[in-house]
């Protein structure tokens, strides 16, 4: 009986070996990389996620710029309590963004494909939705801001809101206590200046105490 013999694949010539599987060591490398993009994947979704648990927003662009500015901020915040990175402020800012102000960042992208750093989406979103006009109102606003007829709670919560725009003011702590006494009704300033408050926060606090007290004697 002749002998007979296999032809060869097309993929193995005739007289080669068969191609060497990976190793155990390229296979462990190789599952570590796997590992690695799914739990990148997971912690991504996962970080998405609790941003929103936070009380992050989407923004639409529409609206008081003022909504533009509080948005920004208050992401910010967040972002900096879960430990985000700059490249991942950039990442989650963008997802959150929706209709216009998506529009806006798509069109964005493709005119500067490079990097966007935090800094600089900061200062285009700001340049877009809030601009220079409307900042200079809030900055006027916040110069004239005393307390009138709302109590300090409401005086401090709107006080919190304008000084960000004034960062030489928001970032000293002499000058911003010097500016919110200069707010208060006279009546409690007077009795909360006879102690010293070198801390904003004690400040405010001594001043909601004096006019709960000041309620409680009419």
């Amino acid at each position: 009986m002749p002998a007979s013999f296999s032809q060869p694949g097309p993929s193995q010539p005739a007289g080669s070996e068969p191609a060497p599987g990976p190793t155990p060591g390229q296979m462990e490398h190789m599952a570590q990389l796997l590992a690695a993009v799914l739990r990148q994947s997971w912690e991504k979704g996962a970080t998405s996620e609790r941003v929103i648990r936070l009380g992050a927003k989407q923004y639409d662009g529409t609206g008081d710029p003022e909504i533009a500015w509080s948005w920004l901020v208050t992401n910010e915040e967040i972002f900096q309590v879960i430990g985000c990175t700059e490249d991942h402020m950039v990442v989650y800012s963008a997802f959150l963004l929706k209709d216009r102000a998506k529009d806006w960042w798509k069109a964005y992208q493709r005119a500067h494909p490079a990097r966007v750093s935090w800094e600089g989406f900061k200062k285009e979103f700001l340049d877009k939705f809030f601009p220079n006009v409307y900042k200079d109102k809030k900055i006027e606003e916040f110069y004239r801001l005393d307390q009138r007829d709302s109590t300090v709670t409401e005086y401090e919560k709107r006080f919190s809101e304008l000084v960000r725009l004034v960062p030489h003011i928001a970032e000293n702590e002499e000058q911003k206590i010097s500016r919110f006494m200069a707010g208060l009704n006279p009546t409690i300033r007077t009795i909360v200046t006879a102690a010293t408050h070198p801390r904003y926060g004690p400040l405010v606090e001594a001043a909601i105490r004096v006019e709960q007290s000041a309620q409680i004697a009419l």
